[in-house]
């Protein structure tokens, strides 16, 4: 009796500790599912539909899956609020130590023109930053960042400042109201001005003054102040938020609502209430995370006990729990009643209720029938699963063991004729045995009965019991219902399948779902509930809709569904949800954003047409599905060009494009909306240079032309080589007719005439011995010279050999008064090195013939050989009368032609052997003079490439 009392007292004690806290249906982010900390100052959601959090761990982008840090090593803190979006798109908060910072190119930097003075909020309007600071209130170019206005304040009775768009406001000794176009100042109520650390916020009916420690405030509105009255349960507001609608007082004991009796999570430290445009309330926290309420008119009645069945029973909710208790619940009132509790403790897994009988029907530890104060009418030790009345009396049941029916009394109803004739009343008449049976349907239009076992499927009709296959094969369902006479079966893998008649089919009313796995699967009235790992789901057979009821939730369990009136009862491990029969979620389509595209690993700005070149071809797109009910999972496809579509992997939110080709290209990703535009992205990847059609072309060109150059190359080289040939032909020709006028020079009859006196003389005067020695030189030298006309060089030794004999010859003329010396310096081998034959002669003939035989001084000739480096040194020098003077007595005896050292012929042919080897001869003449100018003879330098190999 005692432990009656207690427990009545529990239940009594958590009702009312219910009926204070009104606490909707929610979604918990926290640390368990992923957030990165549970304790949150301030929501916002900007224009794309990103959450924004400002944290103790400072600002963070939520898309409903990942959340994305954003922080700075030069933050004095991270924990801030006052969340808010500039015209540009930035976003900006501030810290507790008044330090402003925003969002820019995807990184988070402090705003250096602001010196705060301590925790104030900022104002955002149009293109002006508005803050306090020891000045008092600046103005600031959001875009320069350049200072335009400042306002002074009394900055001792500062007390709270706010933003509404249009307006900034600072809270001081008096309210100013300050804008781009000025300030104004207005007056406030003597009580306001007492306020101890205000609060202001905008809301429908002006602007709202309260303060943390006040259970009153003060609208204002049109320049005029009113009184209200806030709920007197708070005793700490720290917090205003509008949602658009309602005005919210966030307090360290839960949110109050100005047009709500109930505070909404009482218990819990509130620091802000937001609404976002999908109709979502974050209950944000201090400690617990944040509460997402996708409707506060879905409310969750917690409880102690762990519910594992519900049913309606007469307007009221039958609930039963895992320790074998059975309450009867008044939904007006929320009171329950404890109307039977089990010995064994066993869970209530079955639990029904049927409109023609006024008892109730359970299974846990056995079979019982109860009454409605919970008085037991029948029990049986029967584990039966299932139960479906054939009328008020009788009832067809699926058993662990076996399935048949229960009667209590006689009928005379049709459906008897499927049943054996013998009948016994009040216990169980078995038509199929030895199964486990897991459900059961009637089809009262067709007499006949459906049981699901562990065997199969089996029909019972007109006392013919037989198998329904599935394509041949026994088919093993976990759940029947029905809606007239179509029967819908859940298979044991979770698949949705419907019996017509003898057959088994798939419906084709369901087909939206074939992605979900189907948990279970409940009739009720004229609407099928499907419970699924992806929410609630019903089909209404009557408007023949599907909607969803409920998304998935991890942090309820979903399990038993039931209607009473107007309302739907879902049971969950923690307690039951109660929403509006006609309450259907509204399905939020995720919104699909290109969140960043990244080309070789940097941050690319990505237009609607880009180039990228060659090696740019590694390609990253981060997208992001706003999509904020947890559990619920859409997919993104994506494809390339006209390719086929891919489905994207649901984990990353990431794309990788490695080592494209080149060429154009189009990537185009899309959702499951197929009313959402999808997300095309057209860029090019340029050929690399030497594939390119310009290089194609200019090397096609430059092909062309070296193709042509080289013809015109090859024709002027045949034409080189031909001329060239010509030339050399020319030259050999000039060559042989310089060396044949050299030959003539040596073999002129002058010399010849001279030669043959001088030989006569010695003839005449009976020298045999000097004629004799004169005549083998005579004969040498012209030896020689018919030998040379053979050669084009001769050797040195050879060259030098031959100047003896001329000279010898030349000195048996002047009867001894010629002098010469022929000497050599830095020579080992006269007879390798070679010289062009005849090319010394002239210049010693006419050093002779025109120096020194008209000089009557001793004639001396020196000839002399050195090997320079890179040439060979050839002087002939003499003592005669000179270059002047020769011409002189040449021009006396009538000579119009004045005789040269180097006769015409000689010089053509130095020409002509400096055309045939590159400038290999070089020859200088020059006078001879004393101090007093005076001509003291004449000196030929002869400078020359010889060859050392012949």
């Amino acid at each position: 009796m005692i432990k009656k009392i207690l427990f009545f007292l529990a239940v009594l004690i958590n009702f009312v500790l219910s009926a204070q806290n009104n606490i909707p249906y929610y979604y918990h982010l926290s640390k368990q599912n992923g957030m990165p900390t549970e304790v949150v100052y301030d929501v916002y959601q900007d224009r794309k539909g990103f959450i924004w959090l400002s944290t103790e761990q400072g600002l963070f982008r939520y898309d409903g899956k990942n959340y994305q840090n954003y922080a700075l090593d030069e933050q004095t803190s991270k924990s801030g609020s006052c969340i808010s979006e500039d015209k540009y798109g930035r976003i900006w908060y501030s810290n507790f130590d008044g330090y402003l910072y925003f969002i820019e190119k995807g990184q988070l930097k402090l705003f250096k023109p602001h010196i705060p003075i301590g925790y104030l909020k900022f104002g955002l309007i149009n293109n002006s930053l508005f803050t306090v600071e020891e000045e008092g209130v600046i103005v600031y170019d959001l875009m320069t960042g350049k200072k335009k206005k400042s306002y002074l304040i009394n900055q001792k009775k500062l007390n709270f400042t706010h933003s509404d768009g249009k307006n900034f406001y600072v809270f001081a000794d008096e309210l100013l109201i300050i804008n781009e176009k000025g300030k104004t100042a207005v007056q406030l109520p003597g009580a306001l001005k007492n306020f101890r650390a205000g609060i202001m916020q905008n809301t429908k009916n002006g602007l709202l003054f309260t303060s943390k420690h006040e259970n009153f405030g003060y609208y204002f509105k049109n320049n005029t102040f009113s009184k209200v009255s806030l709920p007197k349960e708070i005793t700490f507001v720290q917090n205003t938020s509008f949602d658009g609608k309602e005005n919210w007082l966030c307090t360290t004991d839960g949110a109050f609502s100005t047009n709500l009796a109930q505070p909404f999570f009482k218990g819990y430290n509130i620091s802000t209430v937001y609404k976002d445009r999908n109709q979502n309330y974050w209950f944000a926290t201090i400690n617990n995370g944040i509460f997402l309420v996708p409707n506060l008119h879905v409310q969750f009645f917690e409880s102690k006990n762990i519910i594992t069945s519900l049913s309606a029973y007469k307007n009221q909710l039958l609930i039963g729990t895992q320790n074998e208790e059975l309450f009867l619940k008044n939904i007006e009132n929320q009171k329950e009643k404890l109307i039977f509790k089990g010995e064994n403790k066993h869970e209530i897994y079955l639990l029904r209720s049927f409109n023609n009988s006024p008892n109730i029907f359970t299974s846990s530890y056995g079979f019982r029938i109860l009454d409605q104060n919970g008085k037991l009418v029948y029990q049986d030790e029967a584990a039966i699963k299932d139960i479906v009345p054939l009328d008020e009396k009788n009832f067809a049941f699926a058993a662990s063991g076996t399935c048949g029916f229960l009667s209590f009394g006689n009928t005379k109803a049709d459906w008897k004729k499927i049943f054996p004739p013998q009948i016994t009343l009040g216990t169980q008449n078995t038509l199929i045995n030895k199964v486990r049976g897991k459900s059961v349907v009637f089809n009262a239009e067709n007499l006949r009965l459906y049981f699901a076992t562990n065997k199969g499927l089996f029909v019972v009709s007109k006392n013919k019991t037989q198998e329904i296959l599935y394509r041949g094969k026994s088919v093993y369902i976990s759940r029947l219902v029905q809606y007239g006479s179509q029967i819908f079966a859940l298979t044991q893998n979770n698949k949705l399948l419907q019996v017509k008649d003898f057959q088994i089919i798939q419906p084709n009313v369901f087909q939206s779902l074939s992605q979900n796995k189907i948990l279970n699967i409940r009739m009720i009235n004229e609407r099928l509930y499907l419970n699924s790992d992806n929410g609630i789901f019903v089909y209404d057979f009557k408007t023949r809709k599907q909607y969803k009821k409920l998304s998935y939730n991890q942090d309820f369990e979903f399990s038993q569904i039931t209607e009473i009136g107007d309302k739907v009862f879902i049971g969950v491990n923690r307690g039951i949800l109660s929403l509006p029969l006609s309450y259907q979620e509204h399905q939020n389509y995720p919104k699909l954003i290109l969140d960043e595209v990244k080309v070789n690993g940097k941050i690319t700005s990505f237009s609607s047409q880009k180039s990228f070149e060659n090696d740019e071809n590694n390609l990253e797109l981060k997208y992001a599905l706003l999509n904020f009910t947890p559990g619920e999972k859409y997919k993104v496809f994506y494809k390339i060009n006209n390719g086929n579509w891919h489905l994207a992997d649901e984990n990353s939110r990431k794309l990788d494009f490695p080592s494209l080709s080149a060429g154009d290209y189009q990537i185009t990703l899309k959702t499951e909306d197929k009313n959402a535009s999808p997300i095309v992205l057209n860029f090019t990847i340029k050929q690399v240079f030497w594939k390119s059609w310009i290089f194609i072309l200019f090397v096609g060109g430059l092909l062309i032309f070296l193709i042509i150059f080289y013809y015109r190359y090859q024709i002027r080289k045949i034409n080189y080589t031909k001329q060239l040939e010509i030339d050399t032909i020319r030259l050999e020709k000039e060559s042989n007719s310089s060396k044949l006028k050299a030959f003539k020079s040596q073999m002129n009859p002058h010399f010849f005439y001279n030669a043959l006196n001088t030989l006569q003389s010695y003839i005449l005067t009976n020298e045999k011995k000097p004629a004799l020695t004169y005549l083998s030189q005579f004969s040498g030298l012209t030896r020689k010279i018919l030998e040379f006309t053979e050669q084009d060089y001769i050797s040195l030794e050879e060259e030098i050999e031959t100047l003896k004999l001329y000279l010898e010859l030349e000195k048996a003329r002047f009867n001894g008064d010629l002098h010469y010396e022929i000497s050599t310096k830095n020579m080992d081998h006269l007879s390798k090195i070679h010289i062009p034959v005849l090319l010394l002669q002239p210049y010693v003939e006419n050093a002779i013939k025109h120096g020194l035989l008209h000089s009557r001084k001793e004639k001396i000739l020196n000839i002399s050989f050195e090997q320079k480096k890179d040439f060979l040194c050839i002087i002939i020098e003499d003592n005669g009368i000179g270059i002047e003077k020769s011409k002189i007595i040449n021009a006396q005896k009538g000579n119009q032609k004045p005789a040269s050292f180097a006769t015409s012929a000689q010089e053509k042919r130095v020409e002509i052997l400096n055309k045939m080897y590159k400038n290999s001869v070089s020859i200088i003449i020059e006078n001879k003079e004393n101090e007093n100018g005076v001509s003291t003879g004449t000196l030929v330098k002869i400078q020359l490439k010889p060859m050392n190999v012949l």
